[in-house]
């Protein structure tokens, strides 16, 4: 369903629910921890901005998909002055553009499910990241009892 331009344009909508019943709260939570230069990955249409503190020096946010791109910029454009002066690289997490050891803190909040191959996004976060570098994830892959999936979330994994 990505990289459709209707998708794009309805995704605020059909999270708010889930942002308003607790989402919005656990960002806010995980990313109050993020630091230094920052890189998110997927960043959709930005839901995180609004959570970034000043403790955010620089921050980089890639997005693969084109539409959800252009209104993460369209977003930037209407609400300047957000931490970490954001700018949007178009680019999948499973192959950064980025030198190695790069950023301070990686964020992944519900992104590791959309991607192809997690594991190679994890192992290019982890490339990217400097020694001792954080990855903050909120991952949406876990399931309960009834098979229904739950948010769990891992906030400050250190990369050794």
């Amino acid at each position: 369903m990505s990289e459709h331009p209707i998708f794009a344009r309805f995704y605020d909508r059909m999270t708010a629910g889930t942002e308003r019943a607790g989402l919005a709260e656990m960002r806010g939570e995980l990313l109050r921890t993020a630091s230094g230069r920052v890189l998110e990955l997927g960043a959709g249409t930005g839901h995180n901005l609004e959570h970034y503190t000043d403790a955010v020096t620089e921050l980089v946010m890639t997005e693969p998909d084109p539409h959800m791109a252009r209104r993460l910029r369209e977003r930037l454009a209407k609400e300047p002055g957000m931490a970490g002066n954001p700018t949007v690289v178009e680019a999948s997490a499973e192959d950064l553009p980025f030198d190695d050891g790069s950023f301070d803190t990686v964020v992944a909040t519900l992104v590791l499910c959309t991607v192809g191959d997690p594991q190679r996004a994890l192992a290019e976060a982890r490339r990217v990241l400097v020694e001792g570098g954080r990855l903050l994830y909120i991952n949406a892959n876990a399931f309960d009892e009834f098979g229904s999936p739950l948010v769990d979330r891992l906030s400050g994994f250190l990369w050794a």
